[in-house]
């Protein structure tokens, strides 16, 4: 499924500017529909609500462009068809090494941004009459067709490096890594720092905290 995960990836980030359609560049949008297409809903499910959580508290308003939660999401999913896991003891580790390529994807989305204003004077010009009929239609599909494949060719380099991280370690191991005793609702509960600071609410940190304090102490009596 890694050519699935590439295409996911790519037409989620178009959907995150180019083409709005509601929520389906969102993590749990985009585990639905690997779920769908694969047949894996509860790893989909599982890592989806990860990511979910995890940047919730970052979103797009005015010039920011937030981290792409898609990307890392994907290449969790990517990896965890190519060495066959789904266990959260073994995938901890490919969810934390993915999760600068959400930062990395928000930089290609930027840099995709100024690349395209050539484009926007050409539609300057076409608003003044001095080019042809046919120019803003040309701009868009070439804005699209080259965030399209910008997204698959970052997709196919993070998805490489992290399989080979993956495998040098378990080189070095002389298994896969993982991280024994850990649980799905242990990276749930710590993907909720995101969605406790998109409350904004300075209780709902205290109350948090609070139970962090007490899930620590409950698991070393």
């Amino acid at each position: 499924m890694d050519g699935s995960s590439r295409f996911f990836f790519a037409f989620s980030s178009v959907l995150r500017f180019a083409l709005n359609l509601g929520f389906f560049e969102r993590p749990l949008a985009a585990g639905f529909i690997w779920g769908i297409v694969t047949g894996e809903w509860t790893l989909a499910i599982h890592v989806s609500i990860f990511f979910e959580l995890i940047w919730l508290d970052l979103f797009p308003a005015g010039t920011y462009i937030p981290p792409n939660a898609v990307a890392p999401m994907l290449l969790t999913l990517g990896v965890s068809s190519y060495f066959n896991i789904q266990d959260a003891t073994m995938l901890a580790l490919p969810i934390l090494v993915s999760m600068p390529a959400a930062l990395l994807a928000s930089r290609i989305e930027y840099w995709q941004r100024k690349l395209q204003n050539a484009g926007y004077n050409r539609i300057i010009h076409w608003g003044r009459k001095d080019a042809e009929d046919s120019v803003p239609g040309r701009v868009l599909m070439q804005s699209l067709a080259q965030s399209f494949i910008m997204h698959i060719l970052f997709f196919c380099v993070c998805q490489l490096v992290l399989i080979l991280t993956i495998r040098g370690l378990s080189w070095y191991l002389g298994h896969l890594p993982a991280i024994s005793g850990l649980g799905w609702m242990h990276l749930w509960f710590a993907a909720g720092i995101g969605g406790v600071m998109s409350l904004r609410v300075r209780r709902s940190y205290v109350v948090f905290l609070l139970c962090l304090v007490c899930v620590v102490l409950i698991g070393s009596a």
